[in-house]
């Protein structure tokens, strides 16, 4: 059984952006910039372990590297960006 099946529209059990006040809006934006800032720390450390250490340089180090670039730069610019 669905909840569809059950009378209940999509409307009725999913809360949209548009729903929330403007302080629940401004509390998920400072979250998310919160934990944006713990993701790009973690990447820079990763990379700079990768360009200090020689000996890492391996290539299942350069896969974690590469998936560091990469979640650097999304939540790079996911912190500038309302998540609403």
């Amino acid at each position: 059984v669905t909840r569809r099946d059950r009378g209940l529209e999509a409307s009725d059990w999913t809360m949209g952006a548009k729903q929330l006040s403007e302080a629940d809006q401004e509390t998920l934006t400072v979250i998310n910039q919160v934990f944006s800032a713990f993701s790009v720390c973690g990447s820079a450390i990763i990379i700079t372990s990768y360009v200090l250490f020689p000996s890492l340089r391996k290539f299942s180090y350069k896969l974690v590297l590469f998936l560091s670039l990469s979640d650097l730069f999304n939540q790079g610019s996911s912190f500038f960006g309302n998540p609403t």
